[in-house]
């Protein structure tokens, strides 16, 4: 083994043991500031550290916009937790250059708690180590795309030598820094190459043929050879993809930038704006050079790549004609005021003196405001003249300023905005098509070998699902017509179809990432996900590469409370007579004089029932054997369930219990009411037979018997009385037939 070689496999080795160090001192950087800044609140003097430490960060990234590789850098190893896209508006909002070097503010805590500490007699140095942690994350950003250059190197020894210089400045001590200079070791091995697909790839003058090789791909039951110049195209497709979605993000920004109050400042700032397009572009061949660097191919510059590309020159195109348009709607505006106040500005020109400054500019912005703020200035000293004069003119100008953002608002979203999404379409297409024949040109990519393969032809077959009986076998037709068309994989999971060597398979031609969110987005908690548990667990546990009871862990956990719902819901039954009564009148018998004559067996079966319709045991087993246990979601106080089996009987019996006891309690209410109804009804029969017999008596009297009549009738009425008074139990008959209700 040649001392190359020898190198090359200790790289990653070095490279994660260097990592591993600057992920150390970072945690150290915050438990030190937090030492340093006692008196304030913890999440203050973290907000404090990520504030300067950003800077910093963004600082050593070129024009303070970093890419892909050092966003991920500073998410991981800093506990900077605000999006990536709102990093240099803050800094903005802070007034913070990013282009200039910056002491950071708190580093004169630091500075002061080491000048404290030695006025105690105390010689310790935390600006030390304050500066060997900025220097080893700044090393860590440096070479997070492996690539550091000799520019990126001074830039940072620049700004170490610069922090040094201020410590020693302004520490009352006289102790030397004790800060290691950079390993130029270390740089050699971060920036070693190891990302190469291809190395052995012999290239020649001439364009070379890259061979055919192929994936053994399995797609539902079936086995296919892939091209792994489809793989090549998909993952240059999405590598490419993720430049594009960045300039969306900064065309989102920018309208976000200029909301309707503040889009005539998008004007003013017009070359900034442009700018910071081209800025981003620029970004982009950076990043496919510096992917091509990876591949060892090294005979592509920036300059070079962005030479090929129109998006630069159509950018700046655009934002001439808008700049156009925008000034004739302008000259409008003006003109139509100027109309509007010609009349009240004639009553009090004598009053009005102006402002006495010329202007002498070439900028756009003020030329377009001039005119405006002249007119501005005069007509404020008219208000002395004429208070009427003051409101009409007001009213006019607020008009007059509504029109302009209205004006600016449009032309900014339909025309500069509209117009940027076809640029960075093209820009994406000539990027992608620069980079793949870079690709082609060094032997790393042959068109030639997916030439077959129709992406829109398979699109065109899935376009038919809903037609189709056999989606089946649509799927595998639309498969076969492009193996690496994403929306195939899409549309076989819509259809309910779900293979687990189909997505195991799959990532060997896209990306694990996009495939991990699909099946994801399949657990989306409904009996059918869970269902599944056994195949989503098995893909998911390859793509993460751990075991399965993680997996069932991370995605399933939540499926517990809902199977353990109805154990929730049994308690609450039993600890409520009205849900009891509810559950038995639904589950048993709406017939109450059935229910009280219900046996034990009878109530045990209807309560299996139950149990076989609202809980899955199946799946709660699962579960358990998963690791998840679903005792810990039901409580109970006067019981410990050392098993599911045990959980089960103790919520059936308790349930059972519950229901004897209302049956009990309704035999005795019927009991109470039958003999009350009893009692009632001798009453009733005899007050009734009384009335009866005075009736009879009452027809038997003679005719001139008047005496004796009226009597009679008066005692009929006082019987009468009184049978109205005997009174049906009726609340006692409620009480046993409604229940609880």
């Amino acid at each position: 083994m040649t001392y190359e070689s020898e190198v090359k496999d200790m790289v990653p080795e070095k490279i994660d043991e260097y990592y591993q160090n600057v992920s150390t001192m970072s945690e150290s950087f915050y438990g030190l500031g937090k030492v340093v800044m006692s008196k304030l609140d913890g999440n203050a003097v973290t907000s404090l550290l990520n504030m300067d430490l950003l800077a910093f960060l963004l600082y050593l990234c070129e024009d303070g916009n970093p890419n892909n590789d050092e966003i991920k850098f500073i998410q991981k190893y800093t506990q900077i937790d605000m999006p990536p896209e709102y990093w240099n508006h803050m800094m903005g909002d802070l007034n913070i250059d990013l282009t200039k070097s910056r002491i950071p503010q708190v580093f004169d805590m630091f500075i002061e708690f080491d000048n404290q500490l030695y006025r105690q007699g105390e010689h310790h140095s935390t600006g030390s180590l304050f500066i060997s942690i900025y220097q080893a994350i700044g090393v860590g950003l440096e070479g997070a795309d492996r690539i550091i250059n000799q520019e990126e190197l001074d830039k940072l020894k620049n700004y170490i030598i610069e922090l040094k210089q201020y410590y020693q400045s302004n520490y009352i001590g006289n102790e030397p820094l004790d800060v290691e200079p950079i390993n130029p070791e270390v740089i050699k091995i971060i920036s070693y190459s190891t990302d190469n697909e291809y190395s052995e790839i012999n290239v020649n003058n001439d364009i070379p043929r890259k061979p055919a090789k192929y994936f053994d791909v399995r797609f539902m039951d079936k086995e296919y050879k892939v091209s792994e110049d489809a793989v090549i195209f998909i993952k240059s497709r999405e590598f490419v993809g993720k430049e594009l979605i960045k300039l969306i993000q900064e065309s989102s920004n920018m309208i976000i930038r200029y909301s309707n109050a503040e889009a005539p400042k998008f004007f003013e700032n017009f070359n900034e704006e442009i700018n910071k397009y081209h800025s981003v572009m620029l970004e982009a061949c950076q990043d496919i050079v510096d992917d091509l660097i990876s591949r060892d191919i090294y005979d592509v510059s920036v300059n070079d790549f962005a030479g090929r590309l129109s998006g630069f020159n159509a950018v700046q195109e655009l934002g001439n004609k808008v700049i156009i348009k925008a000034t004739d709607e302008i000259h409008k505006l003006v003109d139509e005021k100027e109309l509007g106040e010609n009349s009240a500005y004639r009553s009090a020109a004598n009053t009005i003196t102006g402002s006495g400054i010329r202007l002498f500019t070439t900028s756009f912005a003020s030329l377009m405001i001039y005119s405006a703020v002249e007119k501005q200035i005069m007509l404020s000293q008219a208000k002395k003249a004429d208070q009427q004069y003051e409101r009409a003119v007001q009213k006019i100008q607020t008009a007059c300023k509504d029109a302009l953002n209205q004006v600016c608002t449009s032309i900014l979203i339909n025309d500069f905005g509209m117009g940027l999404v076809e640029i960075f379409e093209k820009f994406n297409n000539e990027l992608m098509q620069n980079y793949l024949l870079e690709l082609a040109m060094h032997g790393q990519f042959n068109v030639d070998n997916i030439e077959g393969y129709s992406e829109n032809r398979s699109n065109a077959i899935l376009e038919n699902m809903a037609r189709v009986s056999d989606k089946k076998k649509l799927l595998i037709q639309a498969y076969e017509a492009c193996p690496f068309n994403i929306d195939v994989y899409e549309k076989m999971l819509k259809e309910g179809y779900f293979d687990v060597d189909t997505f195991k398979d799959a990532k060997q031609i896209f990306p694990v990432e996009t495939l991990q969110s699909m099946v994801e987005a399949q657990i989306d908690g409904s009996s059918y996900s869970l269902s599944k548990m056994d195949e989503y667990v098995s893909v998911l546990s390859d793509y993460q590469n751990t075991d399965e009871k993680s997996v069932i862990k991370m995605y399933f956990s939540k499926y517990v409370d809902t199977l353990m719902l109805s154990y929730t819901d049994i308690k609450k039954i039993c600890d409520n007579k009205r849900l009891l009564d509810s559950w038995i009148r639904e589950n048993i018998s709406k017939d109450m004089d059935h229910i009280i004559e219900i046996n034990d067996d009878s109530i045990s079966e209807k309560v299996e029932n139950w149990f076989k319709r609202q809980v899955d045991d199946e799946k709660i087993i699962k579960l358990c054997d998963a690791g998840i246990n679903p005792l810990d979601r039901i409580v109970i106080s006067d019981f410990k369930a050392d098993s599911y089996d045990d959980l089960k009987k103790y919520y059936t019996n308790l349930l059972v219990q519950n229901i004897n006891e209302y049956i009990y309690e309704a035999r005795d209410r019927k009991k109470i009411y039958e003999q009350s109804y009893e009692e009632y009804k001798s009453k009733f029969d005899n007050q009734r037979e009384k009335i009866e017999d005075l009736k009879r008596q009452l027809e038997k009297t003679g005719v001139f018997s008047f005496a004796k009549k009226k009597e009679l009738k008066e005692t009929i009425s006082k019987e009468l009385s009184e049978l109205n008074k005997i009174q049906e139990p009726i609340n006692l008959k409620k009480a046993y037939y409604d229940m609880y209700m």
